[in-house]
C-alpha cells in the first residue's frame, strides 16, 4: 500500500514539477495595406530544442505561410503560400553562430554574436509580403503559418524500406482570424 501510494506522489510530482515550455506559434499578425497582406509571426522553441542547438546540433526549420479560401461546408481551399527554409548552426567552441534563410529566390547567410540573437532573427518574421488581393474574388479568407523540423537526413532509400521512421522532429501550425476581401463587403454588412 505504502509502495502505491508513493509512486503516484511520485508520479503527481513529475507531472507538476514546473510549466515546461512548447514548441509554439505565437503573436500571428495580419495586416492589409493597399490590398497587399503582411504576416508577422513569432515562433518559440522548448527548452530541449534549445539545449541541442547550444551543444553544437544544427536544425533546419521550415515555415510554411499559406492563404487560404474559407469554406463553409468544403474543405478549405489553398490560393498561394510561401515557403522559406531557415538553418542555424551553433559551434559551442568557437562561440561561432550562423544562420541561413532560403526563400526560393533569395540566399542569406548571418553569423550572430550571441545564441540569443540568432535565435530571435530565425524565429521572428515582421511584416512578411504573403499576397496581392486585388485579383482574388470576393471571399473569406484566413492565413495559416506551419512550422516543420526535420531530424537529420535520412537517406531516401532507408526511410522507404523503414516507413515507420518518424523524418520531422516536430510539425506545428496556427491559423490566423478569418477576415473578408474586399473589407468594403464588410464594412457595408455592419452599416
Amino acid at each position: 500500500m505504502f509502495r502505491r501510494i508513493s509512486l503516484i506522489l511520485i508520479f503527481i510530482l513529475f507531472l507538476f514539477n514546473g510549466r515546461a515550455k512548447a514548441v509554439e506559434i505565437t503573436d500571428l499578425d495580419l495586416v492589409i495595406k493597399e490590398a497587399n497582406v503582411f504576416v508577422s509571426f513569432r515562433f518559440n522553441l522548448d527548452q530541449v530544442r534549445l539545449n541541442e542547438i547550444k551543444e553544437g546540433i544544427s536544425k533546419e526549420f521550415i515555415f510554411y505561410i499559406d492563404l487560404f479560401r474559407y469554406w463553409d461546408v468544403w474543405p478549405d481551399e489553398f490560393i498561394t503560400g510561401k515557403k522559406i527554409i531557415r538553418t542555424i548552426t551553433a559551434d559551442p567552441v568557437k562561440r561561432e553562430f550562423i544562420a541561413t534563410s532560403f526563400d526560393g529566390t533569395t540566399l542569406i547567410q548571418k553569423r550572430f554574436k550571441s545564441l540569443e540573437s540568432m535565435i530571435q532573427w530565425t524565429c521572428q518574421f515582421s511584416n512578411l509580403p504573403l499576397v496581392n488581393m486585388k485579383p482574388l474574388p470576393a471571399s473569406r479568407y484566413f492565413v495559416k503559418v506551419t512550422v516543420e523540423s526535420r531530424l537529420t537526413k535520412i537517406p531516401s532509400l532507408i526511410s522507404e524500406l523503414f516507413f515507420f521512421l518518424p523524418v520531422r522532429d516536430f510539425k506545428i501550425s496556427k491559423n490566423s482570424a478569418v477576415f473578408r476581401w474586399p473589407a468594403v463587403i464588410q464594412e457595408k454588412r455592419n452599416e
